[in-house]
């Protein structure tokens, strides 16, 4: 091999290396889970007092999409209590396929409470009554005598408890909820469900993975009211209900214990379940005064904990891995999604039993996100970025497998 024959191979070694990097140096947009928000401080109006209508063709969306979603839940028989689309700060879709739903009724949110939750903890901590997330559970109970307490039990955090990853003993998804054996029914059955709940028996090591548990909901809620002498309820109407417009609301307690059910049992309209994520999608900014901090919610809604290769958790938001979507999720389809990149809210209301399919997280991303013409593209971004890619892998792999190769015979020269 001469000279220039060498000059040549290095030089597309070289150009290799550059398009290689080149690849690898772009942004992949959508594989975020969380995503900078940008209309925070550019609002023509809030919400407070009631949500404007607008369109769906004034902010962009094809309206044929939508159309076509009314008319496969229809087609499907899918048990959808109400629909609601908000996009660029106004409601654009809303619908109630069930007669006795309406836009004051109030539903019963099942587990997105534990969204609500979630901020109220947020709250806490920015108005000062929580130092951080690094606190320690002990020590928001100093008055109880905790069983089974050992290092990896004196060693859960407020970050495990928002998380689920405290590594607790708990059953509450492996036998049924009336069987004696869920530690969720026993907890519901318990005169004192903070002590139930605090004294399960460990079985790993706080962080080490996440495992569903409903009782760390009920430990945010006790640490409410450990932290600022007030109810759950009373707290929650001074700093965010009553800040974002929330007036009509229930919120039940266990029967037997008195503790309030801040893991389910909060009942709002679907309206009013969009200001929680209209608040989120703001980074937690309403008209001007921060109710929460921005950092908390890039935090809460961020994959802390992964759960499969699609589905991420954060602080008591579940998050969809490459999709750049996180959402409050509730029991019997209860849901609200907030897309950043979108600039949209959209919730469901449903009864939908757990022997039926799910469907609308398909809806979300079949019928609502398409309808967004030009703000749709970043999922299509994804796409281009993982195609680029590969063409970048099939291009270097023949390139560099060669270049080896000539190294080797140089060496033998």
């Amino acid at each position: 091999m001469n000279r220039v024959q060498r000059k040549i191979i290095g030089l597309l070694l070289a150009l290799t290396i550059v398009f290689i990097a080149s690849i690898l140096s772009e942004p992949v947009v959508g594989l975020e889970t969380n995503s900078s928000n940008h209309h925070a401080l550019d609002r023509d109006y809030w919400p407070t007092d009631e949500w404007q209508t607008a369109d769906p063709s004034e902010v962009g969306i094809d309206a044929s999409y939508l159309e076509a979603m009314m008319e496969y839940i229809d087609d499907q028989g899918h048990n959808i209590h109400s629909v609601i689309v908000v996009h660029d700060g106004y409601i654009v879709w809303e619908e109630y396929p069930m007669d006795t739903y309406n836009p004051t009724k109030t539903h019963m949110l099942q587990s997105c409470t534990k969204s609500f939750t979630s901020t109220l903890i947020g709250i806490a901590l920015h108005e000062g009554f929580i130092d951080n997330v690094s606190q320690k559970m002990v020590d928001f109970f100093p008055n109880r005598t905790i069983e089974n307490l050992d290092s990896r039990k004196m060693n859960i955090t407020l970050y495990h408890i928002l998380t689920m990853s405290e590594g607790m003993y708990w059953t509450e998804h492996d036998y049924p909820y009336t069987d004696d054996r869920n530690t969720l029914k026993q907890m519901w059955d318990s005169t004192d469900a903070i002590q139930h709940i605090l004294d399960q028996p460990m079985v790993r090591e706080p962080g080490e993975s996440w495992h569903y548990n409903s009782g760390m909901s009920i430990l945010l809620g006790a640490i409410i009211e450990q932290v600022t002498g007030q109810s759950v309820e009373s707290f929650a109407e001074e700093y965010l209900f009553d800040r974002i417009g929330i007036g009509d609301y229930g919120w039940i307690s266990m029967a037997r214990s008195g503790v309030l059910h801040t893991d389910g049992g909060l009942y709002l309209s679907s309206r009013n379940m969009a200001r929680l994520g209209y608040l989120m999608l703001n980074n937690g900014t309403w008209n001007g005064t921060e109710i929460v901090s921005q950092e908390w919610v890039h935090d809460a809604t961020r994959t802390q904990v992964s759960i499969s290769q699609f589905m991420g958790y954060g602080y008591q938001w579940w998050t969809y891995l490459d999709q750049g979507v996180y959402a409050a999720t509730g029991h019997y389809e209860q849901k609200i999604y907030v897309v950043p990149e979108d600039d949209l809210v959209v919730v469901f209301t449903a009864n939908i039993a757990d022997e039926d399919p799910h469907p609308t997280d398909s809806i979300l991303f079949t019928f609502i996100l398409p309808s967004l013409d030009s703000d749709y593209s970043h999922f299509e971004n994804t796409r281009t970025n993982l195609v680029n890619l590969s063409l970048a892998v099939i291009v270097a792999i023949p390139l560099l497998v060669f270049g080896a190769y000539w190294l080797y015979k140089m060496r033998r020269l």
